[in-house]
């Protein structure tokens, strides 16, 4: 009868410790709450030839898309720098960016 206490004690610890080390591993890799940083320009540039790649996109067709890229996440930089935007003023600016992408 201890036998079956201790192992399912055991059992129990070993559970335990998964859990709040599994918890505690998540908070690590969140890092800080809030917005992702804004990418670097060799970021985008990683992004816009990823994108120029997949699309075949000429030359001046990237310029185009490195520059909105660009300008949309300087756009995305200053709003929080100035203050947390509402969910409603980043999804607006996100659809518009996504617009002048397609177009």
């Amino acid at each position: 009868m201890k036998t079956n206490i201790r192992k399912f004690t055991t059992l129990l610890m070993i559970t335990a410790s998964i859990i709040i080390g599994g918890n505690f591993a998540l908070a690590q890799q969140r890092g800080q709450q809030g917005p992702p940083s804004t990418p670097s320009t060799s970021q985008i540039k990683k992004m816009v030839t990823e994108l120029s790649n997949t699309l075949d996109l000429n030359a001046d067709q990237a310029k185009g898309v490195a520059d909105l890229f660009t300008d949309h996440f300087k756009e995305v930089k200053e709003k929080f720098e100035s203050g947390r935007p509402s969910r409603k003023v980043m999804e607006n600016l996100d659809k518009e960016f996504e617009k002048e992408v397609k177009s």
